[in-house]
């Protein structure tokens, strides 16, 4: 009883009320508590509750008179047990009462589990059915109680209502209850049905089925709830293999692991888009996985990437749309996927281009690249068709490259050596094709070539035995001087065949002592539709004439 008593007093100090005090200052204080029943009587017929217990070291047993079986006829009574606060010599400090309840032992919560073997994905409703047997063995039995008994202590809870029938399933699917009509000698049965939609949604976690019905208890304060655990598993309908020979290996990488992607063709009528059909890679214009219920979207793993870095050095975070279609860096658009028609376009923004330009079409494992994924269905209902090799790289090829040209300086030349921008450096495309002055001069529009610049302040020199990748120019002398005469067009002024000086000169120019022959290394940035390319081109200076 003691567990129920809490010691209350004021601290005339401190005037605080209702402190309380712990068994230890009580003890200190020399109190102790003693419990006694009290002759309390209920009823007309003048029942003595304080027959149905007695108190043994102030703990409080039940009763029944004088009978030493198990006092049933106790459960329900309410004896009075009178609390009294007593110093060391018997003196009363405080008294109060306590009325207790004497109940039967609450009968514990049950938990009864039916796991149901693994199926495969289908299109009809899957059911689950618990059979009589089941229902009487691991449920009523198991409670010791027979049908009746176990309605009258047990109403089964509704969880909502689907499509006008009651469900009694707390999960995934809907649970039915098939009552009998006869009250004591048949049986409640549960059917637990699952549809392609429960499935499907299964199917993309782990494939795991379970939902719970509880039985309440109609008294809770004698028994615990009855909870009866449906599970299963769905596995996806077999994998399909997309065939080695099915995927056209000019397209392909050697180990057909992934494609290269290009802006198009130039034909003397048509614009640099970037729009190919990832049908192309396959033999027929499609994947051989027996259906033509198919799509391509950017594979959720892009979004876990951390080697996405543009040209400019800033890493990017890579997310999808809520339908994979497109593929956003740090919130802009890169590149979406049509789903009709399975062409996937590159985006023109900064961010796109930024990430295009990283590397040439030669760099490819350096390159920007994303996966793609294949997702299939089959059959009447659109069964989800695993592809064990549906996923695959795209590599983003750069549509044009820079490497030194012909041109070269000549040291000590009146008023300086003037070369042409373009015989300084040679222009490539994806295809390696050369373009110039004197050839392809039409790409130069068609991949809208606005601007070649130099970055002046940073070109470095090998003279007197320097690192040409990193001594400066003008850590070395100031006598040596770059300039430049750039021309820059919009791009409905960019000519369809350029001269030699379209772009400009840069000119070098020795104001000081004449010098042996040694290299420039030119910062390069070539500004074209697709953004900026940016190389680093090593021109010779031929050393001065008669010396």
């Amino acid at each position: 009883m003691k567990p129920l008593v809490v010691t209350c007093y004021k601290d005339e100090a401190t005037k605080a009320t209702h402190q309380t005090m712990s068994d230890k200052d009580i003890e200190s204080l020399g109190l102790h508590y003693e419990f006694h029943l009290c002759n309390y009587i209920q009823g007309d017929n003048g029942t003595a509750q304080n027959d149905y217990a007695k108190i043994v070291d102030g703990v409080l047993y039940p009763k029944l008179y004088n009978e030493t079986g198990t006092p049933y006829a106790a459960v329900g009574r309410m004896p009075l047990v009178r609390v009294q606060l007593m110093t060391k010599d018997n003196q009363v400090v405080s008294t109060g009462w306590i009325k207790v309840e004497i109940v039967k032992d609450k009968i514990p919560a049950e938990e009864v589990e039916f796991d149901y073997p693994a199926f495969t994905n289908q299109c009809a409703n899957k059911e689950f059915k618990l059979t009589v047997e089941q229902m009487n063995v691991k449920v009523y039995n198991k409670l010791g109680l027979d049908r009746t008994q176990f309605n009258k202590e047990y109403t089964i809870k509704q969880i909502s209502t689907v499509e006008g029938e009651a469900n009694y399933g707390k999960g995934d699917g809907t649970v039915a209850l098939v009552s009998d009509a006869d009250p004591t000698t048949m049986t409640d049965l549960l059917t637990w049905t699952v549809t392609q939609a429960d499935m499907a949604a299964a199917l993309a976690k782990d494939g795991t089925l379970t939902t719970v019905v509880t039985y309440a208890a109609n008294d809770p304060k004698s028994r615990g709830d009855v909870t009866i655990t449906f599970t299963s598993k769905v596995n996806a309908i077999d994998a399909v293999t997309i065939p080695d020979n099915n995927k056209i290996k000019e397209y392909w990488d050697a180990n057909k692991e992934y494609v290269r992607l290009n802006v198009a063709v130039p034909d003397g009528n048509n614009t640099c888009t970037f729009v190919v059909d990832l049908d192309n890679v396959f033999m027929g214009n499609k994947p051989a996985i027996g259906s033509d219920k198919y799509k391509y979207v950017f594979a959720a793993k892009n979004i876990t990437r951390t080697d996405a870095v543009g040209l400019s050095g800033t890493k990017y975070v890579l997310t999808l749309s809520d339908n994979a279609e497109t593929l956003y860096a740090n919130g802009e658009e890169v590149a979406t996927i049509k789903e009709t028609t399975g062409e996937i376009s590159y985006a023109n923004t900064d961010e796109a281009k930024d990430l295009l330009n990283v590397a040439s079409h030669s760099s490819v494992p350096n390159a920007f690249y994303a996966w793609i994924n294949i997702k299939a269905v089959t059959g009447e209902c659109e069964l989800e068709l695993p592809i064990t090799n549906g996923e695959f790289r795209a590599f983003f090829l750069r549509p044009i490259n820079v490497a030194a040209g012909a041109g070269k300086f000549q040291d000590a030349v009146d008023n300086g050596s003037t070369v042409n921008m373009l015989d300084l450096l040679k222009l490539t495309d994806w295809r390696d094709y050369e373009f110039s002055p004197k050839t392809n001069k039409i790409y130069f529009k068609f991949y809208e070539v606005t601007a070649i610049s130099v970055d002046l302040d940073e070109i470095t020199t090998d003279l007197n035995g320097g690192d040409i990748n990193t001594q400066k120019l003008s850590s070395v002398t100031s006598e040596l001087k770059v300039t430049q005469d750039a021309k820059t067009f919009k791009v409905t002024e960019i000519p369809t065949s350029p001269a030699a000086n379209a772009y400009g000169t840069v000119t070098y120019k020795n104001n000081g002592t004449a010098v042996g022959a040694f290299n420039l290394r030119l910062p390069v940035t070539v500004t074209y539709k697709w953004g900026t390319v940016k190389a680093y081109v090593t021109i010779p200076v031929e050393k001065t004439q008669g010396n």
